[in-house]
């Protein structure tokens, strides 16, 4: 399976979370424990998959920047000065693709999280 068809899966799989259904209100006024409750577990499993799809996402952009710079240090070994520019531009990608990771990691445990402290605020 190539990568650009593993990210595509990645990113239909993160669309079936359908996290704007988090936000839909019921018809009666008043919103019950349970129906919170519910409502919390959804946003768990939400953000469960987007950090799992992210991830994976991620991972398919590393393998994407891994097999164009083994071409690109190829074509650019017959000139000293060319492959230490494309080593250099291939590690800044990578480092900017950790650092995304990291990022999208922060940030789903920040929601998880707000979630948990939500989840026991309704509990008490």
């Amino acid at each position: 399976q190539s990568v650009h068809e593993h990210v595509r899966q990645e990113i239909e799989l993160a669309r079936a979370a359908e996290p704007a259904s988090l936000l839909e209100i019921g018809s009666g006024a008043a919103v019950s424990r349970s129906s919170l409750q519910s409502s919390m577990s959804k946003a768990r499993v939400a953000v469960d998959m987007i950090r799992a799809s992210t991830e994976h996402a991620f991972t398919g952009m590393a393998m994407l920047m891994d097999n164009a710079a083994e071409k690109l240090v190829e074509h650019a070994n017959t000139d000293a000065d060319a492959s230490a520019e494309v080593e250099d531009m291939v590690g800044s990608v990578k480092a900017s693709i950790s650092d995304a990771q990291a990022s999208v990691r922060d940030s789903t445990r920040s929601m998880t999280d707000s979630l948990q402290a939500a989840s026991e605020s309704i509990a008490m």
